[in-house]
């Protein structure tokens, strides 16, 4: 007869093998639940990035049509019932200068005087802008055959003229009053005074009386009672300037606007998005020039 201990050995690794299994098994169903955990996590997520894609998106399709103005109340809103919103933005994006039209045309004494405007003094205005025109390296001997060989194909990208650093410690938001877009007609209904000041080389408070008729009794934009300019002669009146002071600034203007630049924000709990694009709205279907998504 065999002595008790070998009697006992094959059961206590039995039971060693089957705990052993048990923990494997343990790990390998746990190791399952958080992969499908994940799963799920990363679903959701993807499932409401394309919900709060959608509802910018939305919004973006209120503001393709050319009869939607600035204050229409269908440009914010709720969409769905998770709680989305949406707000539309839209502005002229030709009451900004046109960076390349300026340079290309000889009239980069707007873009000086602009930055004098902002407090810049003359002299480093002045080699800010031909940092600029070495830049992008005009040529031709007269205005009228004046060519750019390379172009700013964004705002932004004036930045790698180093001077320019000189323009953003005075005035950091300074993007905000250029455009590389449309074919360099200021919309003279939506400039701002700074822009109007740099343009026709007036004070600060000839400019200010000029925006505030364009916007009415009320002083408030996109409002019922604005009175926006509709004929040449009466801006050149409203500016104190003379027939044959005004004339070479006719063909820089505009009455209209040609190009809007819309900012969709979609809100979803937590999360935003927003869409910004440059449109033609008045061509039939609109052009769309730029589109870029950008998460908040």
């Amino acid at each position: 007869m065999n002595p008790p201990f070998f009697q006992k050995k094959p059961r206590a690794s039995a039971l060693i093998l089957v705990l052993w299994s048990i923990i494997t098994m343990s790990v390998v169903v746990l190791g399952v639940v958080e992969y499908v955990h994940y799963n799920l996590d990363e679903t959701k997520g993807l499932n409401f990035n394309f919900e709060l894609r959608q509802i910018a998106q939305s919004g973006m399709a209120f503001a393709l049509s050319p009869q939607i103005e600035e204050d229409d109340p269908i440009l914010q809103g709720s969409i769905g019932d998770q709680g989305g919103r949406y707000e539309v933005v839209l502005a002229s994006e030709t009451a900004r200068l046109n960076i390349n039209f300026l340079l290309q045309t000889g009239r980069e004494d707007i873009l000086e005087n602009l930055f004098t405007t902002w407090k810049v003094p003359s002299s480093e205005a002045r080699l800010v802008v031909n940092d600029l025109l070495d830049w992008v390296g005009r040529t031709g001997e007269t205005p009228e055959n004046f060519a750019l060989e390379r172009r700013f194909t964004t705002v932004e990208q004036m930045r790698a003229v180093p001077s320019m650093e000189k323009i953003d410690a005075r005035k950091p938001d300074w993007p905000e009053a250029l455009t590389i877009w449309g074919d360099g007609k200021l919309d003279i209904n939506d400039a701002t005074t700074e822009i109007l000041q740099a343009v026709f080389g007036i004070g600060e408070r000839k400019a200010l009386s000029f925006v505030q008729y364009r916007l009415g009794p009320d002083k408030l934009d996109n409002t019922l009672d604005d009175q926006p300019y509709t004929d040449m002669q009466i801006i050149a009146g409203a500016l104190g300037l003379t027939e044959t002071q005004f004339a070479p600034y006719v063909a820089l203007l505009s009455l209209e606007t040609q190009l809007t630049r819309v900012e969709s924000t979609a809100t979803l709990g937590s999360r935003k998005l927003q869409i910004r694009s440059i449109i033609n709205r008045t061509a039939q279907p609109p052009i769309i020039f730029q589109w870029q998504e950008v998460p908040l």
